[in-house]
């Protein structure tokens, strides 16, 4: 069943994360990372939200303690930060011993009831054009409606560099030690691709792309998004 809105995660969050090593390396790699997820979650990878890092703090010398401040935040994004964790502690240099996530009300279910992205709106406000099968390369094609300006073109660069953490998180865990390689490029002046190779995630990843696109689509709006692969 897909995520609805009485699925979603208000309020505050605590995201507590125990490292095997303290090394103040490993800590500064761990909040990096969560600073990408967090990113992610702002710019429209899960839906419409909002989320703010509102404090950082060690509570022993290998566990460090996020706080959130969130509104309608999808829990699909922290089954998604769950897999990001575990992905990284499994190829990185320092391992994850344990991971939290509570809210006032409990602990934030992260397991993976098979639909891992929450329902795309009924009606979207742009063309998609989908794929009936996913290989090992998949391109995305966006096209807007007017040129982009340098400003937008490196801000959605940096947007869809985000794409390939989730990929590579949501591709079966045996390929974690054989990361994706992602190309972002500029076809003409109002069209980005973004190329992934080493794709071996389902189509929920293409949702988020889609999602995404309803974002951008606020500020520049969008023709099409295409999808081959």
């Amino acid at each position: 069943m897909h995520d609805s809105i009485h699925d979603d995660v208000s309020g505050t969050v605590e995201i507590v994360i125990s490292l095997a090593q303290a090394a103040d390396s490993d800590a500064a790699a761990l909040e990096e990372c969560v600073a990408r997820w967090l990113r992610a979650v702002e710019i429209g990878y899960f839906g419409p939200c909002q989320i703010r890092l509102d404090d950082i703090r060690r509570t022993r010398s290998s566990t460090i303690a996020f706080y959130l401040s969130c509104r309608r935040v999808s829990r699909t994004a922290f089954r998604a930060f769950s897999r990001i964790i575990e992905c990284w502690s499994a190829v990185g240099e320092c391992r994850v011993d344990t991971l939290d996530i509570r809210q006032e009300t409990g602990v934030v279910d992260t397991r993976d009831d098979g639909v891992p992205t929450p329902s795309l709106p009924l009606s979207l406000p742009f063309e998609v054009n989908q794929v009936d099968d996913l290989h090992a390369a998949v391109r995305v094609e966006i096209e807007f409606r007017e040129p982009l300006t340098s400003n937008d073109r490196q801000a959605i660069f940096r947007a869809l560099t985000l794409w390939k953490m989730l990929v590579d998180a949501f591709n079966p865990e045996e390929l974690w030690e054989e990361p994706s390689d992602c190309v972002v490029r500029l076809l003409s002046p109002s069209v980005i691709e973004c190329e992934i190779t080493g794709y071996a995630a389902g189509f929920e990843c293409l949702d988020f792309v889609i999602w995404l696109g309803v974002r951008l689509h606020q500020r520049r709006p969008i023709e099409a998004i295409t999808f081959e692969s």
